[in-house]
């Protein structure tokens, strides 16, 4: 995976050899689990085009999204297939959002990606962005009526996940259960 991806944020020293893991897709996979977001068939929009977006179109793709767009701020990846610049995305429709964006995060927490007129465009909304917890893009969701799921629990389940990779062991499931 972490090749496919082309990004490591775990790693093992076994006997002097370095060996590289990626969480990120492990951890987003749970979080749409959990929060029974369907992958299968659907569309999806991710905003942002950095390293957290190749983890979630990583796993997107891998488990049957009808379509996964990325809107970028990069007017040359814009116009690549597969990317759309944030001007189009008020003329996107889909089923689910994604930022893996830091806007919104702490201590900008008053900053939201996106316009309500864009929020009207998408069913579900996913922010990997765990602090605050629920941020602006989320609140904005909510009062239109949309699903929205916060980043907590991903950044718990790839925590967990290294835990696994590190120690040869799973940990104990109840420690994500506790993040709801």
């Amino acid at each position: 995976e972490a090749k496919s991806i082309g990004a490591v944020n775990t790693v093992v020293n076994n006997d002097g050899v370095l060996y590289g893991y990626n969480t990120d897709p492990y951890g987003f996979e749970s979080l749409l689990k959990v929060n029974d977001v369907k992958i299968k068939g659907g569309k999806f929009v991710i905003l942002g085009s950095g390293g957290a977006c190749k983890s979630v179109r990583y796993i997107l793709k891998k488990r049957g999204a009808k379509s996964v767009v990325v809107a970028t701020r990069d007017e040359e990846k814009g116009d690549r297939d597969g990317y759309i610049t944030y001007k189009a995305l008020s003329e996107y429709k889909a089923d689910v959002l994604v930022n893996t964006t830091p806007v919104g995060m702490y201590p900008n927490i008053d900053a939201c990606p996106v316009s309500d007129e864009i929020i009207g465009n998408f069913d579900t909304f996913v922010d990997i962005v765990y602090n605050p917890v629920y941020t602006k893009l989320l609140q904005s969701a909510v009062k239109l009526g949309k699903k929205a799921v916060g980043g907590l629990y991903m950044l718990v389940a790839q925590a967990m996940k290294s835990q696994e990779i590190w120690n040869n062991k799973v940990p104990d499931e109840r420690l994500t259960k506790s993040v709801y």
